[in-house]
């Protein structure tokens, strides 16, 4: 689990990890909060236009979240 960002442990719960093509990963979704701060399963996609996603969805236009430390070049 080392390559998760912090609240992330719901990912490998759904068997999400860092190298699968879903929408958790990708650079264009953004994980939305609930009312007390904690991280709940959608976000939205703002590529090419903001879009409802759940955490294992996936589209064609998936382009993977390049971490600082990651070996993951394109």
């Amino acid at each position: 689990m080392k390559n998760y960002r912090k609240g992330d442990v719901t990912l490998a719960r759904m068997g999400i990890d860092a190298t699968t093509e879903a929408c958790a990963n990708c650079r264009y979704f953004y994980r939305h909060f609930g009312e007390h701060g904690y991280l709940i399963f959608y976000g939205h996609c703002c590529y090419p236009r903001a879009k409802w996603r759940k955490l294992g969805d996936v589209c064609d236009r998936f382009k993977p979240f390049v971490r600082k430390n990651d070996e993951i070049t394109e």
